[in-house]
């Protein structure tokens, strides 16, 4: 990312100019991607042409505003509010409008318990048994007479006809008896029996928790904060552009922690486990 700042950089484009023009470039996908999750009714070409109409109009409007407006087309006519307001407007609107009438040409109907299922490939074989069992099972179960090998002629065999070839040197097949690999069983078992009832108190918790914060942080980062700015005309003096800077760098850093070490942290105990598991066996080996 660094190399890519620099180069940007370097040809005279900013993260400003970016970071508009960014949004014309995807605000097509908007309202095609919400559907996709919220909407039975949308159709694959409907997602599908308003992704792309919308980028196209988006695209369109944004430079021939630019055009227009300040009379060129350049890095800095193409950055301004006015061009980049347009072609995000465009795009999004565009996506919404041509995703829904192309679906309602000929709707959909589709199910969401296709969705509910994705993992239930996985149920016959994980419900009705504890890791324990899984692992039990594993270990216990090996392939048959009539499936193994013959034996070579350097392998000894004794008077029955079984191999003599010592336990150290045959292939260990008790992975599954691992504390980490018992812990994944367990996460599975419990996440399928999350998945087969939707109306669980952890699901209804997780949903209206992200109902919140779908409303409480676009109100404030859209409208508590930028609109009294915007009304009350206030021009930065020098204390309050450095106490807004230093407030970005933590949220940026805050965000970074949240999204990059905070699942390694959540995911600890697990590591620690394959770890010991990993260089212990190593160990133990020499």
């Amino acid at each position: 990312m660094a190399i890519f700042a620099v180069i940007w950089n370097a040809i005279g484009i900013d993260l400003g100019w970016l970071f508009l023009v960014m949004g014309l470039l995807i605000g097509g996908a908007v309202f095609p991607a919400a559907f996709a999750i919220t909407w039975k009714r949308q159709t694959s070409a409907g997602a599908i042409s308003g992704a792309i109409g919308g980028l196209c109009a988006g695209l369109i409007a944004w430079l021939l505003e630019a055009k227009v407006y300040y009379g060129e087309l350049s890095i800095t006519s193409t950055g301004m509010e006015y061009p980049t307001l347009a072609g995000n407007l465009a795009a999004i609107m565009t996506g919404l409008i041509l995703s829904v009438a192309v679906s309602l040409i000929k709707p959909d109907n589709f199910d969401w318990e296709v969705t509910r299922g994705i993992n239930a490939s996985t149920a016959p074989a994980l419900s009705g048994r504890t890791p324990s069992d899984a692992a039990e099972k594993e270990v216990s179960s090996g392939p048959s007479p009539s499936d193994s090998p013959p034996a070579l002629d350097h392998e000894k065999t004794d008077e029955k006809g079984n191999s003599a070839t010592p336990p150290e040197s045959l292939p260990v097949t008790a992975s599954s008896q691992l504390p980490t690999i018992q812990r994944e069983l367990s996460e599975e078992l419990h996440d399928l029996n999350q998945e087969s009832n939707p109306h669980s108190p952890a699901l209804r918790s997780a949903f209206r928790l992200a109902c919140l914060a779908s409303i409480i942080l676009p109100f404030i980062m859209d409208f508590l904060i930028p609109i009294p700015m915007f009304l009350s005309h206030y021009i930065f003096s020098e204390g309050f552009f450095t106490a807004w800077v230093v407030i970005s760098f933590v949220w940026v850093f805050s965000s970074a922690a949240i999204s990059i070490v905070l699942p390694v942290w959540e995911v600890k105990g697990f590591l620690g486990g394959l770890f010991r598991e990993i260089f212990g066996g190593r160990g133990s080996k020499r």
